[in-house]
């Protein structure tokens, strides 16, 4: 086993799986209504062509962490078989298996997440009020999303995490809220900036910078820091509670130097980075389906991650580029 190390000298351990890149809502930042093309079955890896390539990542480079996405990950019939084969990939690997989720599908079925070896859960959740939750995500399905929280507490979920896309004069108004929320559940809330994306309809005077999100809060609560060189997000503990507030500053203050990530799409993209170019990535469902081998695509995986730039591309550059859907890239 050799670690899977750019030329910068980054040691990448975290891979984010899209397994679909259908979803359930149309949040404006992510699937807007009008942006409604989905790939065809045959066109994204099978569960099968999952757990062979995350064996790749575990096996041969040691990565630490495999985390869920989409679209909606739980919208994919029977994940819940997904989910058993790659925790089943534990007995040789030590590594953490978790998912990123709107929440809406999961109610019900947290427990039984948890028992077949799902380890960490994050909801994406961008609204405590049910008219802004319906304008953002385009249904009014708040309250099942607040349901599954709370189930995955009482399931034995450690750190919960509530990721919210902070925009101004949309949700800027309840920052504090989801702070109170936090501290009321233990659970840690993350604000995140919006970001540009090709089929978004990115607009600059919805961004809201994490320096004022920090403002807001601290007016009210002070805030002390944790040290997490794993994470992107910049996290504190809410002084006087057990909940903790995170701050991912995706464009003011990129993360790029510590960047251990990679992504994989439903179809099979191997991608460096959330705003890398289609021109930058790497097929490996036609490396599958050409019955390549393990060591013959770890590689090719090797090579890959050697391209890897310093940072990403500038906001102006990030607004033009094409085909770059966060629905399916996985955020």
């Amino acid at each position: 086993m050799k670690p899977l190390i750019d030329k910068h000298g980054r040691e990448h351990t975290y891979l984010r799986l899209s397994i679909t890149d259908k979803c359930n809502l149309n949040c404006s930042y992510c699937n807007p209504k009008n942006s409604k093309t989905w790939e065809k079955s045959k066109e994204i890896l099978s569960y099968e062509e999952i757990t062979y390539i995350a064996n790749i990542f575990l096996a041969c480079f040691g990565f630490k962490k495999i985390r869920l996405t989409g679209g909606e990950p739980f919208v994919r019939k029977d994940v819940d078989r997904l989910i058993e084969s790659l925790a089943a990939l534990k007995a040789k690997n030590a590594f953490e298996l978790c998912a990123t989720t709107n929440g809406i599908m999961t109610k019900g079925f947290l427990k039984h997440f948890r028992n077949i070896g799902l380890d960490r859960i994050n909801f994406s959740l961008d609204s405590l009020c049910k008219e802004t939750y319906s304008k953002i995500c385009g249904k009014n399905a708040l309250s099942d999303v607040l349901d599954s929280i709370d189930e995955a507490i009482l399931a034995g979920f450690q750190n919960v995490k509530i990721n919210v896309v902070a925009m101004r004069s949309v949700n800027s108004d309840e920052i504090l809220d989801f702070v109170n929320f936090a501290i009321q559940k233990n659970i840690c809330v993350r604000f995140i900036e919006y970001m540009p994306f090709s089929n978004n309809g990115y607009d600059k005077n919805l961004f809201l910078p994490i320096q004022e999100i920090q403002t807001i809060i601290h007016e009210k609560y002070s805030l002390d820091a944790i040290e997490d060189s794993r994470s992107v997000a910049m996290n504190y503990r809410i002084r006087g509670h057990l909940a903790q507030v995170g701050f991912i500053s995706s464009m003011t203050n990129h993360f790029c130097k510590g960047c251990s990530r990679l992504r994989l799409s439903s179809s099979g993209i191997l991608k460096l980075c959330l705003f890398s170019k289609n021109s930058d990535d790497l097929d490996l469902l036609s490396l599958v389906r050409q019955n390549a081998t393990e060591n013959q695509i770890a590689e090719r995986i090797r090579e890959f991650v050697l391209n890897k730039k310093q940072s990403r591309a500038e906001m102006e550059e990030i607004i033009k580029l094409k085909n770059n859907k966060m629905i399916s890239i996985g955020g």
